[in-house]
Parts: C-alpha cells; sequence; structure tokens
C-alpha cells in the first residue's frame, strides 16, 4: 500500500493506493484547505493506516510549468514536513513527484509508482519552490 499526499491546486487530498499495478487511488479530501491536521487524522481512520502502515509515501507538488497552479512555499514546507515525519516514523521510503494541476488519477499514480521504485528508505522528499518568496517587508528605520 502506498500513501499519496498530493498538495496541487490549493486544496489537500490523501489517498492510497493498494498495488501500483492495478489499482486506482482511493481519495479523501480534506476540507479545510491545506494546514490542518484533522483531515490527515480523518484519512488515516478510513484508510486504516493507525493498525497497518503504508508500504511507501509519495508527496505531489504542484509543477507550475506543466500548468498547475501557484501554491505558498508554507504550504510546500508542510507537503515535505508531513511526508517525512510520516517516513521517518514508519520507517518507510517517501518519493516527491512533480506534476501539473490537470493531470489525472492515472498520471499521478503512474508517476508515484516510478517515484517509489527508485526511493530508498532514508532518503527525505524535497521541496520544490517557484516564484518569488512573499517575506514582509522591511519596516521603515527608527532612526
Amino acid at each position: 500500500m502506498m500513501l499519496v499526499l498530493d498538495y496541487r491546486n490549493r486544496v489537500a487530498r490523501f489517498g492510497v493506493v493498494a498495488r501500483c499495478s492495478s489499482s486506482p487511488i482511493k481519495w479523501m479530501k480534506a476540507s479545510p484547505p491545506v494546514g490542518s491536521f484533522r483531515p490527515l487524522a480523518r484519512a488515516f481512520e478510513a484508510f486504516g493506516l493507525a493498525r497497518r502502515h503504508p508500504k511507501n509515501i509519495v508527496v505531489c507538488l504542484p509543477d507550475r510549468a506543466a500548468g498547475a497552479e501557484h501554491v505558498s512555499w508554507s504550504t510546500v514546507r508542510l507537503a515535505v514536513t508531513t511526508a517525512n515525519a510520516l517516513a521517518f516514523a514508519w520507517r518507510v521510503p517517501v518519493a516527491e513527484v512533480r506534476l501539473g494541476g490537470a493531470k489525472h488519477d492515472a498520471a499521478l499514480t503512474k508517476s508515484a509508482c516510478r517515484a517509489v521504485s527508485r526511493a530508498r528508505l532514508g532518503q527525505w522528499a524535497r521541496p520544490f519552490y517557484d516564484g518569488e518568496p512573499n517575506i514582509t517587508k522591511s519596516n521603515k528605520p527608527l532612526i
């Protein structure tokens, strides 16, 4: 079983794939947008992940060059940190995939299966940032 964390298009989706060769992704969409751990906890319960851990984790990040919407750097950090933390806790490999927003689940499954076939235990998913950072504006000098 593979856990998929999809953070494209400003909505978090959590899914599982039973087998790469033939299984479609079973999805659970996060009702509050990205940033809440409650939807992830509900996904764990719905998919039975508290009793049986996945063998792999894949985090899907947006690829703006392929038509995905821009998501904040904080969202990217949250996605990668969550995937890496779960992989560390469960001692399973983790991989990252970049896809455009309009890619179908079949393309995501194929890319995810390809990525986890190359993933090794102890490797970490890496964030991919695009665009300019949105850092707070500097304050005027006091003097």
